[in-house]
């Protein structure tokens, strides 16, 4: 996990100061004030888009919305990691500001990483649930070894939470590129049955399967980036690339505000929903030979199983 740059606190009383170094360091006014309200802006913009898209949306019959809150409770987390990244810029001594920004910065990034994985659910099924199973046991790892580590000056306490700690970062780069190997590369070595389909559902097709590949490559050099850095252990004061406040921004957020506004721009609350088992025999429309009313293909026309997976039966 990703330590901070400050000196050792000579207070005998948790929390204490680490004593390795991360990306970004310790903020300062210039130029993190102004990257920070950038971001918070950007975010700020991509909270209100989604509770906008979401309320268009909810027209009966509302189906869960599992994927559309997962995107907003991450833009929530980015805004609290900002925010608490802000104040930590004008408070350089206070650790409980330093924690929480170094653990929402880090515990973000998961829910991005389970909305793809319910993403590539659609084509995957129920076996994109193992790897959410596991991103969510490596938050769980990862957030109490990087909360532990500030209350504790026993080395075989901090060398066995780094261990874990670097546990966790594997599995999670490990589950960013699921959705790529599975639906990429699985989806050209076994293609689905989509022979029967027409010009322009076989296009649809091919732009859901790019867009999952492409987030989920996109969060992988993130969370690689992260783990390359925690395996590196560098010390306080070490000068490096990664290390720079260019690279903690860009690595992290900017990647972050790319693919949350991937996901507003291609709408994926409804063009990627999991149609019921049986939804054809109960006469929901299934392509375009149906009749579908023009308000109905704006709002609510959906990846439908033929579209993904072809009429195999």
């Amino acid at each position: 996990m990703a330590p901070t740059t400050n000196p050792p606190s000579p207070d005998t009383h948790p929390p204490f100061a680490l004593n390795e170094a991360q990306p970004g360091g310790i903020p300062t006014p210039l130029p993190d004030t102004p990257l920070t309200i950038i971001f918070l802006l950007l975010f700020t913009l991509a909270l209100i888009l989604s509770l906008l898209a979401h309320h268009l949306d909810l027209k009966p019959p509302r189906p869960p919305r599992l994927l559309p809150s997962l995107v907003m409770t991450f833009t929530l987390t980015c805004l609290g990691a900002l925010a608490t990244r802000l104040a930590w810029t004008y408070n350089p001594t206070n650790l409980h500001l330093e924690i929480a920004s170094t653990i929402l910065t880090r515990a973000a990034p998961i829910l991005l990483l389970n909305a793809n994985l319910l993403l590539a659910r659609r084509f995957l099924r129920d076996y994109a649930l193992a790897a959410i199973f596991c991103a969510v046991a490596s938050l769980v790892m990862g957030v109490s070894v990087q909360a532990g580590a500030y209350y504790t000056r026993e080395e075989r306490g901090l060398r066995e939470g780094r261990e874990i700690g670097l546990v966790a970062d594997c599995i999670r780069v490990a589950v960013a590129v699921v959705p790529v190997v599975a639906v990429g590369v699985g989806g050209w070595v076994f293609p689905c049955p989509v022979r029967e389909l027409g010009e322009r559902e076989r296009a649809r097709f091919r732009a859901r399967r790019g867009m999952v590949c492409g987030v989920g490559a996109l969060l992988t050099v993130e969370e690689g980036f992260w783990t390359g850095v925690a395996f590196e252990g560098r010390g306080v004061g070490s000068r490096a690339w990664f290390l720079s406040r260019a690279a903690f921004y860009c690595f992290g957020f900017l990647v972050e505000v790319v693919v949350v506004y991937w996901f507003l721009a291609a709408r994926v609350d409804s063009r990627f929903r999991l149609r019921p088992r049986g939804a054809r025999k109960t006469g929901v429309p299934d392509g375009p030979e149906e009749e579908i009313s023009r308000s109905e293909r704006l709002r609510d026309r959906v990846n439908t199983e033929v579209e993904v997976f072809g009429d195999s039966g």
